[in-house]
């Protein structure tokens, strides 16, 4: 209802366009331009849903399920449900989606069905062409394996050599100090069954490399940082140590009762 019989809303035609203007606040709210694509001049809110076909583009920022713009060029809120969910329907039914939520107790949460994830370096961008190009440098399989510099995984990890030289995995500590140390622990379904450990120990003297077993990281064989192996030992002075507390320490058996020990 007009309450004081002024024209709140004015239709214009002017060079072409339509426009709905607002002449209480003396500012355009929606035009339709001669090439057919529309401005609208403040906030839209489709309490209905949104459905959009076709190539969008935009030069401002787009803020989904949260009322506070965001600095960000996207900005997506959603306190339960996934915030962005995105399908690529091919033929027979094949069917990919991405889903990106906020996890229980924070974080971040990213996921795909039935797909592998993969991440591409020096990929090209035209023209609204998907990134088909580039080098492929890591994939999460959807068998949960995942691969390094291959497209394939023949174990749960999986490190090929991106440039055809040696392929290494390094283990580095924040600091070389006492206690800092880096090891790898091989479990069954949270039991500790072995483990390897490097760096130094309290006194700030190199372990060297210490091999443990049982769940109790029961040391078995030391290798120092001189190269000097010991086993029961975690001291060996000479190149090859075998210790059993007192106790014979070494056997040496062959099924036809000779052995021979050259020099």
């Amino acid at each position: 209802t007009d309450s004081n019989a002024n024209s709140d809303y004015a239709i214009v035609v002017n060079t072409g366009q339509f426009r709905i203007r607002d002449e209480t606040n003396s500012a355009n709210r929606l035009a339709v331009n001669s090439d057919g694509h529309v401005d609208i001049y403040n906030r839209l809110d489709a309490q209905g849903g949104l459905e959009i076909t076709g190539v969008t583009t935009t030069t401002g920022r787009v803020n989904i399920g949260d009322t506070q713009m965001s600095s960000n060029l996207l900005n997506v809120e959603d306190g339960t449900a996934a915030a962005i969910d995105i399908a690529s329907h091919g033929s027979g039914g094949d069917t990919a989606y991405i889903g990106v939520k906020k996890s229980t107790g924070g974080g971040l949460t990213l996921g795909i069905s039935n797909r592998d994830i993969i991440f591409k370096t020096g990929a090209t961008y035209n023209n609204g062409t998907t990134f088909d190009s580039g080098t492929e440098a890591l994939r999460i399989h959807a068998n949960r394996r995942v691969s390094i510099g291959t497209d394939s995984a023949d174990a749960s990890l999986h490190i090929k050599s991106p440039d055809g030289g040696n392929s290494r995995l390094i283990l580095e500590q924040t600091q070389d100090a006492a206690n800092y140390q880096n090891g790898i622990d091989f479990k069954n379904n949270g039991t500790q069954y072995a483990g390897i450990t490097a760096g130094k120990d309290s006194s700030n003297n190199s372990l060297g490399l210490v091999f443990h077993t049982g769940a109790s990281f029961t040391e078995q064989l030391r290798i120092t940082s001189g190269g000097n192996v010991g086993i029961g030992t975690s001291n060996p002075a000479v190149k090859f140590v075998v210790s059993n507390g007192g106790a014979e320490g070494l056997e040496i058996s062959h099924s036809s009762g000779t052995v021979d020990l050259n020099a």
